[in-house]
């Protein structure tokens, strides 16, 4: 791939305290992640139920399926159930004040109930690709709204600042949350990481390669330095065999398709097939990987 997503790292200093209404002042979001937590955010023309929806994936290659997700700010649960006749799943909406709410969408689970009050930081949940329509893959899908409807998803707000995602609609920004909890503020949690896997210390734990003579070198690279994961199959899912730093040079011996990711260039479901020695190879996607190309540069994997 070739033309960069444009990431945006929001921190504490780079967005005002709260963000003050004319007559009260509105609840102040955060970002509904732990403390120090960087994901991936996307707003694209028709989504449903509206553009300003926002759907969050991992950033740099880290698979989100499982991470927590928590409240934005203090409030009340006004729904938490699982959705079988729309595309939401797992799904909870909490009230936050006058005319803010939150919902959340595809969880893997939900620790909360209708009528719960949670406090800002609180676990409510893990994301998920639950849907009672169909298939979707691993995320997070996030709305802000000004009534408890689907016809009143507003402009997602972080600490007062509009989300950047607005001003580059189909374009992933990296945001890195400061949702710390209460006052005093909790000692923040690391950033999570990819699952820890070492480097395959015999090529025998690699994919094995097709017979392509030919190899296509690219370069990994993403925008927070977190290394890209090379997996068993063209999926987040698929069992991790290799981390790769940012920088790294990899031989592309074929691409394939698999599951759509959103990374540093773009989205797309091309899978490369790097060769790590020795006949053995690993999948990485080819939104973290510098081709110079748009499209595929190498054979079909058979």
């Amino acid at each position: 791939m070739r033309r960069p997503l444009v990431a945006l790292a929001v921190t504490a200093a780079a967005l005002p305290a709260a963000f003050a209404g004319s007559a009260q002042a509105a609840p102040s979001l955060d970002l509904p992640f732990p403390c120090g937590t960087s994901m991936s955010f996307k707003a694209w023309h028709g989504h449903s139920p509206s553009d300003y929806s926002i759907d969050i994936n991992g950033a740099n290659g880290h698979d989100e399926n499982g991470d927590p997700v928590v409240a934005p700010a203090a409030g009340t649960v006004i729904s938490s159930y699982f959705s079988d006749s729309s595309g939401y799943g797992n799904n909870i909406q909490i009230k936050h004040g006058p005319k803010t709410y939150t919902l959340f969408a595809h969880l893997q689970d939900r620790k909360v109930q209708e009528g719960a009050k949670v406090k800002r930081g609180q676990l409510i949940g893990h994301i998920g690709h639950t849907s009672g329509t169909k298939p979707v893959p691993p995320h997070l899908h996030y709305e802000q709204r000004s009534a408890p409807t689907s016809s009143a998803v507003v402009k997602a707000v972080f600490r007062g600042k509009v989300a950047p995602v607005y001003s580059a609609f189909g374009r992933a920004f990296v945001l890195k949350s400061r949702n710390c909890g209460g006052t005093p503020a909790p000692t923040p949690a690391p950033a999570p990481t990819p699952t820890p896997t070492p480097t395959p210390t015999t090529p025998a734990a690699g994919v094995p390669l097709p017979a392509i003579a030919k190899r296509f070198v690219a370069t990994v690279r993403t925008d927070e330095g977190l290394p890209v994961v090379g997996r068993r199959g063209p999926r987040s899912a698929a069992a991790a065999l290799v981390r790769l730093p940012t920088g790294t040079k990899v031989r592309i011996v074929c691409q394939t398709t698999g599951q759509q990711v959103t990374g540093k260039y773009g989205t797309s479901r091309i899978w490369d097939l790097i060769d790590l020695g020795g006949g053995r190879g690993a999948y990485v996607t080819d939104t973290y990987v510098y081709t110079g190309s748009d499209g595929r540069v190498a054979p079909t994997c058979s």
